[in-house]
């Protein structure tokens, strides 16, 4: 999460416990996925099964040395892939500015259809990349 998120300002997990992890992966409708290359990770996706066979497809990313050599469009088509051999009837994902510039065009060149455009601000923590305290666990 944080070596894929660093650089795309992903903060919502950045300082969480080894334990909130742990429970947030213990249940049966969520799960991760990780794009390796001779046992090294490139990136990975993270699925999480909701009503009425939805699955949001939360986060999907490749670590720095990845990007920029097709992958992108791999672990996206093996997210949709996966996604609807679940049993999937829909699969979505949000984005944002933030993101990768490809994310939105590499998504709609797979056949997603934009549902919703919203503006927010979001909050980046003080010191990002490094949590404030010693004592989170690190991941």
């Amino acid at each position: 999460y944080r070596s894929v998120g660093e650089r795309w300002h992903r903060a919502g997990r950045h300082l969480w416990s080894l334990r909130k992890w742990d429970q947030r992966l213990s249940h049966s409708f969520v799960s991760i996925w990780v794009l390796e290359s001779e046992s090294k990770p490139m990136g990975y996706y993270e699925l999480e099964e909701q009503e009425d066979k939805n699955i949001e497809i939360l986060y999907l990313g490749l670590l720095s040395d990845s990007i920029g050599k097709g992958f992108g469009r791999f672990i996206l088509m093996d997210a949709l892939q996966c996604s609807f051999s679940m049993g999937a009837s829909r699969v979505w994902v949000q984005t944002c500015t933030l993101d990768h510039p490809r994310a939105l065009p590499n998504y709609q060149a797979l056949g997603m259809k934009l549902f919703k455009t919203e503006k927010e601000m979001k909050y980046i923590p003080p010191g990002w990349p490094r949590p404030e305290s010693d004592e989170v666990d690190l991941l």
